[in-house]
């Protein structure tokens, strides 16, 4: 018998000692091949350059796909080109130990993680400290310490103790979230959550490209997004189309979740024998099987046996411990 918190910090443990030992044995053939064999994926990857009929997400940094990419014919996996050449090891400022790249699922019983720069939720790839379980976005680990945006007149520095400070973008303090970027010329602070927003974004609403914009249009008294209707504050960063006057907020046009590819399954054979898939949950979807609880948010689906459940590890606790779903046993391994 163990509380909680330890079995928590035990299987944490096991998982990064584990995934150690793999990535210390891993190679992976690249070097301009046409065919892989990825770490990130069970399935041999094949080099396209072909336009895809439809929209997809790159299963590396979870952005739109490009070409050149890999693509796997037996399911719905794609990468980069540039996400496949990613270095293995890599230091940066945000943390003072080397990082190794790894992917969400490999390490997470949820298959996803939440950046401990940005705190945003990513089901892709993501440099990892394996001495302190660290784990950061391709996002924040491909910002300079030094950065220059588009968004502000001044170099901006990176801060990585910053605790109380306010992001002048969004408005949140920097509790949660202890590195930011800080201008020595002025009173200006950024979060990694606005510093890695994307230039330029596309949405469902309009036909063209959308540019993240710094300042309010000139000509508009009142300041709304066409995506929600709700009031947008003048102060921030929005995105914009001039061809057809499109404003709207920033969160609207990326999703609550822009590093979730909803859609994609992932298999853990110490939780469920089969797959689970990222959906999005509302108040009006069925409610958690694990709690009872309604929730707008990310859950994890089992359609196969028709149960979904929050991305969290309370859920995820009594959905490995306890019966779900008409008396179906979700554990593959009894409790001693």
């Amino acid at each position: 018998m163990a509380h909680l918190a330890c079995a928590l910090k035990y299987e944490e443990d096991v998982v990064f000692k584990l995934l150690r030992e793999e990535l210390e044995t891993n190679v992976m053939e690249v070097e301009g091949a046409d065919q892989i064999q990825h770490f990130s994926h069970q399935h041999g990857l094949i080099l396209s350059n072909e336009k895809l009929k439809k929209d997809e997400l790159c299963d590396g940094c979870i952005r739109p796909i490009s070409t050149p990419f890999y693509s796997c014919t037996q399911c719905n996996f794609f990468l980069h080109n540039k996400c496949v050449q990613l270095p293995k090891y890599k230091q940066h400022p945000l943390h003072p130990h080397p990082l190794t790249l790894s992917s969400a699922q490999s390490i997470s019983s949820l298959g996803s993680l939440s950046c401990d720069a940005c705190q945003r939720l990513n089901t892709g790839f993501i440099y990892v400290c394996l001495t302190c379980h660290l784990t950061f976005d391709l996002q924040c680990c491909s910002i300079p310490k030094t950065l220059k945006h588009e968004g502000h007149q001044h170099p901006l520095f990176l801060a990585v103790n910053s605790n109380r400070r306010r992001c002048h973008v969004c408005n949140f303090i920097s509790d949660d979230k202890p590195c930011m970027f800080v201008c020595t010329y002025c009173d200006f602070t950024l979060g990694f959550e606005c510093a890695t927003l994307p230039l330029v974004a596309s949405h469902k609403d309009d036909d063209h490209i959308l540019k993240l914009t710094y300042s309010a249009e000139a000509h508009c008294e009142e300041y709304y997004c066409l995506i929600c209707e709700k009031e947008r504050d003048p102060k921030q960063w929005f995105y914009y189309c001039a061809e057809c006057d499109f404003s709207a907020h920033s969160q609207c046009v990326l999703g609550k979740y822009p590093y979730i590819k909803f859609g994609s399954t992932f298999t853990d054979k110490f939780l469920h024998k089969h797959p689970f898939t990222f959906v999005p949950n509302t108040e009006s979807s069925p409610p958690c099987d694990a709690c009872g609880k309604t929730f707008n948010g990310v859950a994890l689906e089992c359609t196969q046996c028709k149960f979904n459940f929050h991305v969290n590890y309370d859920c995820l606790w009594r959905v490995r411990y306890l019966e779900v779903k008409n008396q179906h046993s979700i554990g593959e391994e009894s409790i001693s």
